[in-house]
């Protein structure tokens, strides 16, 4: 089991979440990049908890001493192969899932009050994931 990193926000309403939006950034950044995004999508969704986890992989494709600690990757891109990114994805996904899972039961809510926002290989993986939920997600 993957312990996350995760930056949140919310809800501005002060009450107990609604629903929450699961933020997934792109390949070699984290959790802090989408995180800013959270108070301007809050003004429109007071009662929304705003979930921004560092990806599971550190960055592996970081040239030698460009010095890039604190970046991510939700699975490797170095072969662009679609049996390899497959690979990668599908390897990725129970980490996911179980992330998803934590966050409806933290907040008490169902996958159908979770929304999935990414950027770049962040919205491939929130696709990939989605799409393989037993319950459609928001």
């Amino acid at each position: 089991m993957h312990e996350w990193k995760i930056y949140h926000h919310g809800p501005e309403s002060g009450s107990p979440p609604k629903s929450a939006v699961l933020m997934m950034h792109g390949v070699g950044s984290n959790g802090q990049d989408l995180i800013g995004l959270a108070p301007h999508l809050a003004g429109v969704l007071p009662d929304t908890v705003f979930l921004s986890p560092d990806a599971p992989q550190p960055y592996d494709m970081v040239p030698p001493g460009f010095g890039m600690a604190e970046s991510y990757q939700w699975f490797s891109l170095q072969s662009r192969a679609p049996g390899f990114l497959m690979e990668q994805a599908t390897s990725t996904l129970p980490g996911v899932q179980e992330l998803i899972d934590q966050i409806g039961t933290r907040f008490n809510l169902p996958d159908s009050k979770i929304a999935l926002l990414g950027f770049s290989q962040g919205t491939m993986m929130a696709l990939f994931t989605a799409l393989r939920r037993t319950q459609p997600i928001a």
